[in-house]
């Protein structure tokens, strides 16, 4: 397998996160722009003032920038390691689709037992990328 094949996940993910950072950013503008929000509630993330929904956008972006590091540094290795495998392209997309059905389900209707199970079915797909990158690693050196 080539390392680009592992690159277009990656970079496919960052793209989502940047989309969701500018929809986060954007309805900020907007529910000052709107008197929904001041902007010193903004200050330190956000009050609880802030509308529900925009808070959502803020928490999903934070978690678009955690569990997702271990996808990130999992690929970097893999792409210096010689060690991208169809098994770990393949879950890479996996976890991509994942990651994007979370962000949808969060940003739209919050269905906590939804949002959960797709949130834990991505860490288990990042768990079984870092075992396939072990076990891939060991194979190249």
């Amino acid at each position: 397998m080539r390392a680009i094949d592992l690159f277009y996940p990656v970079a496919a993910l960052a793209f989502w996160t940047f989309l969701v950072l500018h929809v986060m950013g954007f309805s900020r503008v907007r529910a000052v722009a709107r008197g929904r929000a001041r902007i010193s509630e903004f200050a330190y993330g956000e009050t609880e003032r802030v509308p529900e929904r925009i808070r959502r956008a803020n928490r999903n972006m934070i978690n678009l920038l955690e569990v997702p590091l271990l996808f990130y540094v999992g690929s970097l290795f893999a792409i210096n390691l010689s060690a991208v495998s169809t098994t770990l392209v393949v879950l890479a997309w996996v976890y991509f689709a994942l990651r994007v059905l979370h962000s949808v389900i969060h940003l739209t209707t919050n269905n906590i037992l939804h949002r959960a199970s797709v949130f834990g079915a991505s860490n288990l797909v990042v768990v079984a990328m870092w075992v396939a990158l072990v076990v891939g690693a060991a194979r190249v050196t």
